[in-house]
This record gives structure tokens, sequence and C-alpha cells, in this order.
């Protein structure tokens, strides 16, 4: 099983490495972000990790980096990296399609629990994030990023080629999983209007 990290800072690359090799995978692959594209193309990872946080690639670039390789693999596994993510930062790390946050200081056991979770098809949530507070913020900026792309896709003054709509289709549904992820946090009425745009997109898109 390949896994690739994209990854500048040689430390952290290396707390990466030292964290995997207890679970018998095999080399990590650290890549630069400056050729991230082309080396990934030549050789498509099954897991791919990258620094949510990185100091040398804004999150705009970190976005079209990371669609580009998802087209390359749509069933790639994806793990974010990072110290201390905010809320904000959290959800960013998801809409990009990550199944996970591996959080510092970067231990074995967290890394082996992130395996477990994505086995079993759960998506992180308070298994990985013990802050309760951050969790209810996530929380609010799932429910507002679902209105926004719901609101997107009613609005008929929007024109959305096929691409274009497809791609906002497929994030549509990503956020609705996160909603579902953290339903405990929301009302009855959330949760209803929750599962009503559910049954409208993807339902339909599956």
């Amino acid at each position: 099983m390949s896994v690739a990290l994209i990854c500048d800072d040689l430390d952290r690359a290396r707390l990466v490495r030292h964290a995997m090799s207890p679970l018998g995978f095999p080399t990590l692959r650290v890549v630069p972000y400056a050729i991230a594209t082309v080396e990934l193309e030549l050789a498509p990872p099954v897991i791919l990790m990258f620094e949510g946080d990185s100091s040398v690639c804004s999150s705009s670039a970190l976005y079209g980096l990371i669609t580009s390789i998802q087209h390359l693999n749509p069933e790639l596994i994806m793990i974010a990296i990072a110290d201390n993510p905010s809320a904000q930062s959290l959800f960013s790390y998801l809409t990009l399609g990550a199944h996970a946050v591996f959080l510092s200081p970067f231990l074995p056991d967290g890394l082996e629990d992130i395996f477990q979770l994505i086995q079993q098809g759960i998506p992180f949530g308070e298994a990985l994030l013990a802050d309760s507070d951050r969790n209810k913020q996530l929380a609010v900026l799932i429910w507002d990023e679902l209105l926004s792309l719901h609101q997107q896709l009613l609005d008929r003054t929007v024109y959305f080629g096929p691409i274009e709509r497809a791609e906002t289709e497929k994030q549509l549904e990503r956020v609705l999983r996160m909603a579902s992820s953290f339903g405990h946090y929301y009302d009855s009425e959330t949760k209803k209007m929750i599962r009503t745009i559910f049954e409208r997109y993807v339902m339909n898109i599956a």
C-alpha cells in the first residue's frame, strides 16, 4: 500500500514517518509541494497525507493541488496533518476531502486510531477532536456551508455548466455526510432540513 506525504517541513515528515513505522506501513514517500502534481501523477498513492497548515502553500493553492490529485484517483484516502487547527481550518480539510486529521504530537497510537476509523467508514469527529466546543463550532460551519451550497443549486440566476454543477453536487454530498456525523449538535428542525436536502440531492445523484 503506497503512502505519500505532501510536505516541505522535513522535521514534521520525520515525525510522521516515525509514527507510521510501528504500524507496518511501507516507506513513506515525502513529496515537496512544488513537484507534487507531477510526482503523484506518475505514481498515484493509495493514501495521501498533506499539511493542512503548510507555511509554503496557500489555502487556494492547496485546494487546486488536492483537487487535481483527486481526479487521478477518486478512491484516494486523504489525511490532513496539523498542529492545533481551528474549527474553520478543520472544516476546510473536510471540504478538501480529508477522511481524518492527524494532530500533533503525531504519535503511532493516534495514527492507528485514524486508520481503524477509516476502515470502519467512520468520518472523523469527536473520536479525534476532543474539544467539544470546537466540534460545536465545526457543526455550525458545516450547516452554514450546507445552506450556501443548497442555495447555489436552487438559484436559477447562477449558471452551472455540467462540470461545475457536478462538482457542486459532489461537494454538497460531502458536506451532507459531515452534517450527519455531527447530527447530535443540531435541533430536530435542522435535522429534518438536512434529511430533506439529502433526499433531494444525494439520493438523486446516487
